[in-house]
């Protein structure tokens, strides 16, 4: 090649430049080798070539053959050069959406296959997404329960053979376990020991292994049956008549056998009764007082009368015919309010023809003291007792409002009122009691030394029959 000749120009796509005379191609120099490499390296997009890729691309595709193996960027012409992009990386796949959905549902249930629930538990406490994600993260293969056509009771079915498959290995262990701690057998005879299997373990003498079996626990949900949750009657009361029971103990709980309108009227007896037993007691006071200074001083002055006294009610009557003369009159009405006094008192006998006060300190002896009101044939109303006695109700009757006409009610300490109405006698009857008690009581024409009184009523109509 000629020295003088001027050398070939070339633009950046390989290509001779115009103008610049047609000569024979010639070896380039290492110089312009690299520039015409640096000119080729340049693609349309205007990306430049990168060797540093293309050298470590060639070093991880070292075992393709050579003549798999792309062709070199000199190799390649301009126009197939396309702009090299990087190798995607494979995604990690996530979870599904029911997954998590199911995965939340377990934890705010607390489900486990551990549980030891039936096919019905399962399919009423679960969902069946729970239970495919309960059996998918303990290892089991959901593939063939998930195809279109999949039931509920399909998925609980393997659900319990999952569980039942759990539980038999978990039966064989202890078994496999001893074999293990065991060890083979010598086949040359003779023991082996831990000094000749591992050297330099000094062992003054061999360790004898045993075998210790430990039986699977299956889980066990216990029924109760209906004989348990309710006891008889017998059970219940039993403890109460034992006396030989611990007082420590706590007490057996009763099941509520009386409905709420009938503990409030058995509430409102137990009232009653607290106030009849406090009027009774204040009525007999006088006497039981004086009986017992009389077995004290054992004197004759101080002793009960033979015969009971009787404050006679006269029926009304009328007629103008002759009677005898009374000690006082009352009238129809003050007469209603004393009888309703005296049953709410007292109490009727069994055959209903007699009422009886009595005494509750002396309720329980033989004969007790008590105030007997009779109704004779001519319906004359009789109230017999002991003088003592008969004045205490007469005294009662006029000082004290009536108590048959008060409601009462128990307030956490005592028993009160329950509204601010009183009921009382008029004035004129209890001018006429008092009177009748300054007679029983001797302040009158007898003088109360035991002698039996008899004191007698007349009725009149004021505009109230009688009860």
């Amino acid at each position: 090649m000629d020295g003088s000749s001027t050398p070939a120009r070339w633009n950046h796509r390989g290509e001779m430049m115009p103008g610049t005379p047609h000569r024979q191609p010639r070896e380039l120099t290492e110089a312009e080798h690299e520039e015409a490499c640096f000119w080729a390296s340049h693609v349309p997009g205007g990306q430049r070539y990168d060797p540093v890729l293309v050298k470590s691309m060639r070093r991880r595709h070292t075992h393709i053959a050579s003549s798999s193996r792309p062709l070199s960027p000199e190799s390649i012409p301009v126009s197939a050069r396309e702009e090299p992009s990087p190798t995607p990386e494979p995604e990690e796949e996530g979870p599904e959406p029911w997954e998590a959905e199911a995965a939340a549902g377990i934890i705010r249930k607390k489900l486990s296959l551990n549980l030891g629930w039936g096919v019905k538990t399962w399919n009423m406490k679960s969902s069946i997404l729970h239970r495919l994600k309960l059996l998918k993260d303990d290892g089991y293969d959901i593939s063939h329960l998930q195809v279109p056509g999949t039931t509920s009771d399909d998925v609980t079915q393997a659900v319990h053979a999952h569980i039942a498959a759990r539980q038999q290995p978990a039966a064989a262990q202890p078994t496999l376990a001893a074999v293990a701690v065991a060890g083979p057998s010598n086949p040359q005879g003779g023991s082996s020991t831990l000094s000749q299997q591992q050297p330099g373990f000094m062992s003054s003498t061999p360790m004898k292994r045993k075998m210790f079996v430990v039986p699977a626990v299956t889980p066990q949900k216990r029924r109760h049956s209906f004989e348990e949750a309710t006891p008889t009657y017998s059970e219940l009361h039993l403890p109460w008549a034992d006396s030989s029971q611990c007082e420590s103990e706590p007490s057996p709980k009763r099941r509520r056998t009386l409905k709420t309108a009938f503990s409030s009227d058995r509430e409102r007896e137990e009232v009653q009764n607290f106030v009849r037993r406090t009027a009774l007691r204040e009525i007999f006071q006088v006497s039981r007082f004086a009986t017992n200074n009389a077995r004290h001083l054992e004197t004759a002055e101080m002793t009960m009368e033979s015969e009971p006294s009787q404050i006679i009610f006269a029926a009304y009557n009328p007629s103008s015919g002759p009677r005898p003369a009374p000690t006082g009159y009352v009238g129809t009405r003050g007469m209603n309010a004393i009888m309703a006094e005296i049953k709410f008192l007292g109490h009727a006998d069994v055959d209903g023809t007699a009422v009886s006060i009595v005494d509750p300190d002396t309720a329980d002896q033989e004969i007790p003291r008590c105030i007997q009101i009779l109704q004779d044939e001519r319906n004359n109303i009789i109230l017999e007792g002991h003088n003592r006695d008969l004045a205490g109700l007469l005294h009662r009757l006029r000082t004290n409002d009536l108590a048959n006409m008060t409601d009462w009610e128990y307030d956490g300490l005592t028993v009160v009122r329950k509204s601010g109405l009183t009921w009382t006698l008029s004035e004129q009857t209890q001018t006429l009691l008092a009177n009748i008690e300054g007679v029983l009581s001797g302040g009158g024409v007898h003088d109360g030394t035991g002698e039996a009184v008899v004191v007698r009523i007349e009725q009149i109509y004021d505009g109230r029959n009688l009860l």
